[in-house]
This record gives C-alpha cells, structure tokens and sequence, in this order.
C-alpha cells in the first residue's frame, strides 16, 4: 500500500507501487517494474514532489520550476488540476487533510492553495488563498506536522517560521 513517487529534470512525475519495487522474485528472474501512472505536464525540471497515505489511491502531487503545481490521482493516472503561480516553486507539502496545499516559491513566499473549491478537474485554479511572506531567500523545505495546525517553512536565508495554519 506504499506508493513512491519520482520526478526528473525532464519535468516527467512517476508513481510507484512500492512492493512491485521490492519484489525480490521478480528481480531475480530480471522482470523491470513499470509505474503505476506517470505523467508529464511540467515544461521544466520537478523540484518537489508529495504523495498521500493511501497507496494507489492516493492524492499526489508536484510543483516545479515552469512555476506549477500539478494534483493526480495516483492509482487512476489523472491530472486533477494545475495550479499556475507567479514564480518558480522549491518545496511543496499538502496538510494532513488534504484540504489545502503550500507551495515555496523562489522568491521566499509560501502560497496556501485551496484543494476543497476552486476549479473543476483538468483546469486551472484560481490565484492562491494567501501569499505568506516572511523569509528573504528561496524556500527549502515545508512540512505539516499531524494533529498541530501549522505549517513550517525553512529557508536557505537559515530561517525557519512557523505558521498557524487557521489565520
């Protein structure tokens, strides 16, 4: 029920089964694992990537350099939407509900993307919820830690904020 997920300079996303990866059988008689899905809707390299507990069903995404975040279902193979921001994006992490998505951008800003209204499927969603400024240099890291309300950003100024993710 594990799924991985890859993302290259080619701006190509891959989501893989993790067992299919570690089947030693297979291996052994030289079988080569296929993705579950795979797609390719960036133009240029994918800089961060996020994948949901729920194996193949999971909600998966990826934000890149061309300045876009891209939301699939995982075990279906489709596009959800595409989010286009105003800069390059460095990190991404989406909170425990999967109700809203962070973005960290080149330019030290952190966009909170709402995933419940917005946009119907394939197309894109209007502008982010809210620009979080707050740091002088690119984004490096984001995470959403369960049952806290935060959000945590670091980045490579050597900074790190915390922000209530309900204000």
């Amino acid at each position: 029920g594990l799924l991985l997920l890859t993302g290259g300079g080619d701006g190509g996303v891959a989501a893989w089964d993790v067992a299919d990866l570690a089947d030693a059988e297979a291996a052994e008689a030289g079988a080569v694992p296929s993705p579950l899905a795979s797609w390719a809707e960036h133009t240029l390299p994918v800089a961060a990537l996020w994948a949901g507990g729920g194996g193949a069903a999971s909600l998966a995404a990826s934000a890149s350099a061309d300045h876009s975040v891209c939301f699939y279902g995982a075990g279906a193979g489709t596009l959800l939407r595409s989010v286009r921001l105003p800069v390059s994006l460095t990190a991404l992490v989406v909170e425990p509900g999967e109700h809203a998505a962070y973005a960290g951008g080149e330019d030290g800003a952190v966009y909170e993307l709402d995933l419940v209204g917005g946009a119907a499927a394939g197309s894109s969603a209007p502008a982010p919820v809210a620009r979080l400024a707050g740091h002088e240099a690119p984004i490096t890291a984001l995470a959403t830690p369960p049952a806290l309300a935060v959000l945590l950003s670091g980045s490579a100024d050597g900074s790190v904020r915390v922000w209530d993710m309900r204000t």
